[in-house]
């Protein structure tokens, strides 16, 4: 009688947790855990994820966080301020907290390297990678639009597209021979560019972040 208790306590557990498909140095995952991964990956990034990337991103995420709760709570306190000031943490799941937490470490690599590292010159090379960079111009504040220009390789916009950035302000302007000009960017094309200044950040951390993670993975 005491067997079969036993037996069907054990049933439950593995109900309640699921088929568990990685156990190895203190990290634990369910096939429950990589199934609602898999769709939140899915639902933020737009992109369906195979398994096994999914497991190592999930191993990856489980043993920087925990690395990260022992050596640097802190951090991990603001992150989980941030994420909880975002969304109601009675909302979402562990699993979801993590992945969300896991995109804040991330973030911090790009903050800090748009902090300190970012330029001039990467703005030129982000510039470069557009066929072309054709932009409202106006001369009184974008009440009228003059022509369209290609400021692919316009300096003076390029150097004052950097200070708007790092000053969080948004009055372009460009010089064209002797004129200045007020340059109209819409959300829709700041949010392009903006999402390929990110992209060009991402490549230029992803060798410290990585470096990061995986020295923390044991």
């Amino acid at each position: 009688m005491v067997y079969k208790t036993i037996l069907i306590f054990f049933s439950i557990i593995n109900l309640a947790f699921g088929n568990i498909i990685y156990d190895k140095n203190n990290t634990v995952i369910t096939q429950i855990e990589l199934d609602e991964y898999i769709k939140i990956y899915k639902l933020n990034y737009n992109f369906d994820i195979n398994h096994n990337k999914a497991l190592k991103n999930i191993i990856l995420m489980k043993k920087t966080i925990s690395f990260l709760k022992k050596n640097n709570p802190n951090f991990i306190y603001e992150l989980d301020q941030k994420i909880n000031s975002q969304i109601n943490e009675n909302n979402i799941s562990s699993m979801q907290k993590d992945f969300f937490r896991f995109i804040g470490i991330r973030n911090e690599f790009l903050a800090e390297y748009f902090k300190n590292e970012f330029s001039q010159n990467d703005i030129i090379e982000i510039f470069k990678a557009f066929i072309d960079l054709k932009l409202p111009i106006s001369g009184n504040k974008c009440l009228t639009i003059e022509k369209i220009v290609n400021l692919k390789e316009n300096r003076y916009f390029i150097d004052n597209f950097f200070k708007n950035l790092k000053n969080n302000t948004r009055d372009f302007k460009t010089q064209l021979k002797e004129d200045v000009y007020d340059v109209c960017i819409d959300n829709k094309s700041f949010s392009d560019i903006e999402n390929s200044i990110v992209k060009f950040i991402e490549k230029k951390t992803e060798s410290n972040f990585n470096n990061f993670v995986y020295k923390n993975k044991n």
